[in-house]
């Protein structure tokens, strides 16, 4: 069961397909500040993407997980250190903590951060591909919403454009 930090499923839920995570993972888990910086936040800004989320947690399919009193120092010292907001090293920790790979995080020098703890990251657009070869979005509704992540401001290299449109050409 992955963890989740707060972009992907903000964009996800932007472009109305944060559903497909349920189906490819069943379960995705958040650490308390990725919920409120996704929920709480973004409701009192009147964030629609807020409310979509909101529901996911509420379905129980979305599940925010604690860190150990630990866990949490490590993030807010990592989150510090390595220059990155506290929803993403606590994410990178919650992932540590529950022993998972996977982490779901859009930001390169994030990513980077946690490929050096050992975890897997993966980003939107690759939910976007994963969802296209498994069958959820055709290749032209997978092209569509990652143009409509563009103009959601999605912040995307025309290198990384390239290869996703290349990806998704590939799938079956």
């Amino acid at each position: 069961m992955p963890v989740s930090n707060a972009t992907p499923l903000i964009y996800l839920a932007k472009i109305g397909v944060l559903k497909y995570l349920r189906q490819l993972y069943e379960n995705i888990q958040i650490p308390p500040e990725v919920r409120v910086e996704t929920v709480d936040r973004g409701i009192k800004e009147g964030c629609s993407d807020a409310f979509i989320i909101e529901q996911a947690l509420k379905e129980g399919w979305m599940i925010t997980e604690n860190l150990s009193d630990e866990n949490l120092e490590r993030a807010r010292i990592y989150a510090d250190t390595m220059k990155i907001d506290l929803g993403e090293a606590q994410a990178i920790f919650l992932a540590l903590q529950k022993g998972e790979k996977e982490i779901l995080i859009d930001q390169t020098e994030v990513r980077e951060a946690a490929k050096s703890l050992g975890l897997i990251p993966h980003g939107t657009i690759y939910v976007l591909v994963r969802c296209c070869q498994r069958g959820f979005l055709t290749k032209k509704q997978a092209t569509d919403l990652l143009d409509l992540l563009i103009e959601k401001n999605f912040h995307i290299s025309v290198g990384v454009y390239r290869k996703a449109l290349i990806m998704l050409e590939r799938s079956p």
